[in-house]
């Protein structure tokens, strides 16, 4: 059941639905939704893709490629989940970088097994 929640999500936000996976992501964990929002604040560097604002709880990211990106989106997700669970943004960029990719692994394991 949770690969294919995990797959799910991956195939929302390659399909331009970040925000249903972000609800589906949120109602999955018992967090509140972040906002998502495209362009990054001004303190942030070019070759960022996304970030995560803990002060008004909103995924930012460059511009609107950016949102069929599920490394970025389930990434940004993760700093999220984590402020929501504990209030500290404690959540690292690995450890987020491990979550998103257990996404994608999902994902690219379900594709496979669909062209046997």
């Amino acid at each position: 059941m949770e690969s294919r929640f995990k797959a799910y999500i991956v195939w929302l936000i390659l399909n331009g639905k970040a925000e249903e996976a972000l609800e589906q992501l949120a109602e999955h964990y018992d967090v509140d939704m972040p906002k998502l929002k495209v362009g990054l604040p001004k303190r942030h560097k070019i070759k960022t893709l996304g970030c995560y604002s803990t002060r008004d709880e909103t995924i930012s990211v460059l511009n609107s490629d950016v949102l069929k990106e599920p490394s970025v989106i389930v990434h940004e997700f993760y700093h999220h989940l984590r402020i929501g669970l504990d209030m500290k943004h404690r959540g690292t960029e690995r450890n987020a970088r491990e979550f998103a990719q257990s996404f994608i692994d999902e994902y690219n394991m379900m594709i496979a097994k669909k062209s046997e």
